[in-house]
């Protein structure tokens, strides 16, 4: 673990073999450094890991690894290898038992945009999931401009009850924020 925590590269080859260790605790502890390190040639060797998991959190902690190491990429520089990645995982992550792993996804892919992830947000709402919703309308209030607003404003009217009175809520919040700024 110490060997991820100061990113040192030169010991990714002796720390790769222990990733599919039988142990699971040596493996826990390789998947961590390796996603601290976050080359990115350590991509499919965590995302293989992850998907072996169902991209569900427990004991091996191979998905928190991968998302982990998704973060780490991006701010080590590689923020298109770690969208793509993100999106993926967004993809694969669909059920209700993936539902961290699905909105740690959501909130990797939203940090990486930046506004131009409000679009993801907003279609969000479209989920059945009041969880995954709730968290991309708190991931939406670092967002408070006028044209994500606007998208906002253009999903209310296509939404059913629940995401609708979930949208207003968050606009009336927001709307008291951008009152003050502007």
């Amino acid at each position: 673990a110490a060997l991820g925590d100061c990113r040192c590269k030169e010991a990714l080859s002796t720390i790769t073999p222990f990733v599919n260790s039988a142990d699971k605790k040596l493996s826990k502890l390789a998947l961590y450094a390796v996603a601290r390190i976050a080359s990115p040639a350590s991509a499919s060797l965590l995302g293989a890991a992850a998907e072996k998991r169902n991209f569900i959190y427990d004991e091996t902690g191979a998905t928190d690894a991968y998302l982990q190491y998704t973060r780490q990429l991006s701010a080590s520089g590689y923020s298109a290898q770690a969208e793509k990645i993100a999106e993926q995982i967004l993809k694969k992550a669909k059920t209700d038992k993936q539902i961290q792993t699905r909105t740690a996804a959501l909130k990797l892919l939203t940090d990486i945009r930046g506004a131009n992830g409000v679009p993801l947000l907003v279609s969000a709402m479209d989920d059945h999931n009041p969880q995954y919703r709730a968290a991309a309308l708190k991931f939406a209030e670092a967002y408070p401009g006028n044209d994500a607003v606007n998208l906002w404003v253009k999903k209310l009217k296509p939404s059913p009850s629940p995401p609708k009175s979930e949208i207003l809520q968050m606009l009336e919040t927001a709307g008291i924020r951008i009152g003050k700024i502007q």
